[in-house]
């Protein structure tokens, strides 16, 4: 049933307010890393999180020479599934990790789980996991993230739509409640489906954004610079969110 966690001084609510308490955890971690040709970042994304999970599942799409698993990964509870379709459709990419995450959980008969979801150019700091479940669960919210460019000093809950390209889940790194079985709309290609699945969660039940030292996006659309049919995806998704939602907040 996963690793049990002593989180010290973290989390008691109390008419909106987190003070200092001592929680309990012991759901299953799951972190799900999409990945495509970058394999000495990836290394670098896998060490800062594997310490604080218990399995991380990377999705392999297309990478040339395809990515590999040495026995130290295999050790640690790393496995690597293949997605050979290009261009790519990262929610798919996404929800096939969140559902192996979901079918590792059942097996374990857990009725909660804990699944984040990382680019694999991101760094996230040593007790980033803790921080986020730690509010995601205390606050009954459905998703967290830290802050998208500056740490923040009290967290934030999220529960309606809004224009804050900041205040938001951004999609390098962000986590679910697992037991709340929610997934990526595949609709969404390249673009839009994590910003659809912010504000999907805002509505059944919340997104927190919790205080402190951030996850930190290395190469922020690289593929979308550098891939044409990634520019043009990028398009269609904004005209698709527009028919979904009425608008675009950004």
């Amino acid at each position: 049933m996963g690793k049990q966690r002593r989180i010290r001084d973290l989390l008691r609510v109390r008419t909106g307010v987190v003070e200092s308490a001592v929680v309990f955890e012991s759901v299953p971690r799951f972190a799900v890393i999409s990945a495509h040709n970058r394999q000495e970042m990836l290394r670098d994304t896998i060490h800062s999180i594997a310490h604080q999970c218990d399995r991380v599942i990377v999705v392999d799409n297309a990478s040339d020479p395809p990515i590999t698993c040495d026995r130290a990964w295999h050790k640690n509870g790393i496995v690597i599934i293949r997605d050979a379709e290009q261009p790519p459709n990262l929610s798919r990419l996404w929800n096939r990790g969140i559902e192996l995450a979901k079918s590792a959980a059942m097996h374990q008969r857990a009725t909660q789980w804990d699944v984040a979801v990382f680019g694999d150019d991101v760094i996230i700091p040593h007790d980033w996991w803790d921080r986020v479940s730690g509010h995601m669960r205390a606050l009954g919210c459905v998703a967290g993230a830290t802050h998208g460019i500056n740490p923040i000093s009290e967290h934030r809950v999220l529960k309606a739509r809004s224009n804050d390209i900041y205040m938001r889940m951004p999609g390098w790194a962000w986590m679910l409640k697992g037991e709340s079985d929610i997934t990526l709309d595949e609709s969404f290609r390249w673009w839009w489906g994590d910003t659809d699945l912010d504000f999907r969660c805002r509505e059944m039940g919340g997104v927190v954004i919790a205080p402190g030292p951030i996850a930190v996006n290395r190469e922020p659309n690289r593929w979308t610079v550098e891939k044409p049919e990634l520019t043009r995806q990028a398009g269609q998704d904004r005209m698709n969110f527009i028919r979904k939602w009425g608008d675009v907040p950004w």
